[in-house]
């Protein structure tokens, strides 16, 4: 088995035993071919999930492309691609999400990660399909775990303060042990299409917030707020600020970013279950226990 990680890691990791390190960096490196070189599959992770709007674009599409020319040049037939629920047109989805949802047609309303993403996919598909590269896209929810323990779809965090967004909506959420295995699952069974990956799709922003006060020993005071009133409140003043003041707004105030985070939808990941007879390995009590280990028994969320 062999891994190709970004020259930035060095020294923040160990390898595992019997794997290949090859520290690269797609958008440059002179030796792809030589890590695709003798592999059956080739799972791609890689991107970045922040910083420059133009380096996150180009990174997805000219590392996509260059990892794909060392693939067809040393004969790989597989390529699992990491893409995200991000690409979906969450504005005009329906009360169930899933893999036949529209796409964002108007990305640069959203951000640089969703544009990047939508063009990493659109870039694979055309290259896989053209050399007959046999090729699975996953779309996992939110990735939490250690060091990544509170998902920024549940709402607003100010201090001991948090405004979750429709608090009885379903959490977009994948643990990053579950997300791993799903992965792992799709290199080996020779499966192609496009798929959602969601774990344990009953757990609640609610839920989760409190899970998560609980197991960190922290105090909370949950601030609920309905979707729709907050939804019809910053679409006019997207409509009628000037586009000078916008940029003084936070992220989420734009209308589609505001939908792709916090849409009270049912995220289906049914499909990816069925086609690759896949179970989550960590249960989700499970699932907390890996990220905090022990923690008190008794909620902290003050309501």
């Amino acid at each position: 088995m062999r891994a190709v990680v970004s020259p930035s890691t060095v020294g923040r990791s160990r390898p595992l035993d019997g794997l290949e390190c090859i520290r690269a960096d797609l958008r440059t490196a002179g030796n792809l071919q030589r890590a695709c070189t003798g592999v059956g599959v080739v799972v791609h992770l890689a991107a970045k999930l922040r910083g420059d709007d133009a380096l996150m674009i180009s990174t997805a599409a000219d590392g996509t492309r260059r990892l794909l020319d060392a693939m067809v040049a040393t004969g790989v037939p597989r390529l699992v691609l990491a893409s995200s629920l991000s690409v979906y047109d969450w504005s005009a989805a329906g009360p169930v999400l899933n893999e036949e949802t529209a796409l964002e047609p108007r990305p640069e309303f959203r951000d640089a990660y969703t544009t990047a993403k939508l063009l990493q996919e659109r870039i694979a598909r055309a290259r896989c399909a053209q050399s007959g590269i046999q090729l699975a896209v996953l779309r996992p929810g939110v990735i939490w775990g250690p060091g990544r323990e509170y998902a920024p779809t549940i709402g607003q965090r100010l201090g001991p303060f948090h405004v979750l967004v429709a608090p009885g909506r379903q959490l977009p959420i994948v643990h990053v042990d579950n997300c791993a295995d799903a992965f792992a699952v799709a290199a080996d069974v020779r499966k192609e299409g496009t798929f959602n990956v969601v774990d344990h799709p009953d757990v609640t922003v609610r839920q989760f917030v409190t899970d998560h006060l609980r197991r960190s020993r922290r105090f909370g005071l949950a601030i609920p707020a309905a979707y729709r009133p907050f939804l019809a409140v910053l679409t006019l003043i997207h409509r009628f600020v000037p586009d000078a003041m916008k940029a003084m707004f936070p992220g989420f105030a734009g209308p589609a970013r505001f939908a792709a985070r916090y849409k009270p939808v049912r995220i289906d990941g049914d499909r990816f279950r069925e086609a690759f007879d896949w179970t989550p390995p960590l249960s989700y009590e499970a699932c907390l226990e890996r990220t905090y280990g022990g923690g008190d028994p008794e909620p902290r969320l003050a309501r």
